[in-house]
């Protein structure tokens, strides 16, 4: 194996993602003490299964919709990726993220964008970072809306705050953008000899992978991404027969993606399933059910994409 190849096997093995995982398990003792586990089976064993298929079927549209919206991001920077092969790409970047902290499936991703169509790491790195900036706007924007609405026009301090950084990061993300195309030439100039050529192929896919008369189609397939991803948790609510408002379905769809983007622990596990629980405790549900609803959630957004991008992983020919 090269030196600047990734191997998923060896990032899994080492002390950091060991340690990750037992930051999780150190979480799910926490909020699992006073789980009553024959209460959650009772509850369990009435779960509507066609509902909960949906929930699967549902965020399994994620994938396409995500590839979709990098299609474009990559044909402007002239390639011309067939669908399916960025689907799969997605899949394994979401796979690699779930079982190695500190977000490693994205430099996997841009990776096997070099492995497999000869396509600078960094330049693909330039299109990720935008697909990111284009999801954090909308969770910015969305959590802020839901938050006023449930929160009846008074979002709790412990949310507003995280909500404030969040706005700032993203400010101070597209100021970065302005300052990057602005000041290129100088940037360029001080960058290290060794890293010029890194820098000038992250540039370039930064700041030409969007066209502004496609941005509606970016909006569209992003909103699409978001809604079926609401989706998902709407059918898992459903599944439980459950009632939930539409705007609070919408606030922890986002808070769950906005959480379990922090690189704490693989995909957040444990941080998201306390996160979900926690919205939901603060609107008055009952522990068990609270962490019971959390717990099918994840068993979706964390284990579903493990043993799809695992099968995936070893059948695929771009690893």
């Amino acid at each position: 194996m090269k030196k600047s190849e990734i191997s998923i096997g060896r990032k899994l093995l080492n002390l950091k993602t060991l340690i990750s995982f037992l930051i999780a398990i150190l979480i799910f003792y926490a909020i699992f003490a006073k789980f009553d586990l024959a209460q959650a089976m009772a509850a369990i064993k009435g779960i509507n299964i066609s509902y909960f298929a949906l929930a699967i079927v549902s965020f399994l549209f994620v994938f396409p919709l995500s590839a979709l919206r990098w299609q474009i991001f990559l044909r402007n920077l002239g390639m011309s990726n067939k669908l399916k092969d960025l689907v799969e790409i997605t899949i394994l970047s979401w796979f690699a993220n779930n079982i190695v902290p500190a977000k490693i499936g994205d430099l996997y991703k841009g990776y096997l964008m070099r492995k497999n169509y000869n396509f600078p790491v960094s330049k693909a790195m330039g299109t990720i970072f935008m697909e990111r900036l284009v999801d954090m706007i909308f969770i910015a924007i969305f959590i802020f809306i839901s938050g006023l609405i449930i929160f009846k026009w008074s979002i709790p301090t412990n949310i507003m705050l995280p909500l404030l950084a969040l706005f700032i990061l993203i400010l101070a993300a597209i100021a970065a953008l302005f300052f990057i195309n602005s000041f290129q030439l100088w940037l360029f100039k001080i960058v290290p000899k060794r890293l010029e050529h890194i820098a000038k192929n992250f540039h370039y896919g930064l700041l030409n992978c969007m066209k502004a008369k496609e941005a509606h189609i970016i909006i569209l397939y992003t909103l699409f991404s978001w809604l079926a991803q609401a989706a998902s948790v709407f059918f898992v609510v459903k599944a439980l027969n459950l009632s939930m408002p539409l705007f609070l379905i919408i606030f922890i769809t986002l808070a769950n993606a906005l959480i379990t983007a922090v690189p704490i622990t693989p995909g957040g596990l444990g941080v998201g399933e306390a996160a979900i629980a926690g919205i939901l405790f603060s609107f008055k549900m009952e522990y068990n059910l609270a962490m019971l609803v959390s717990i099918l959630i994840r068993v979706i957004t964390y284990w579903i994409v493990i043993l799809l991008g695992g099968i995936l992983y070893v059948a695929s020919n771009k690893k």
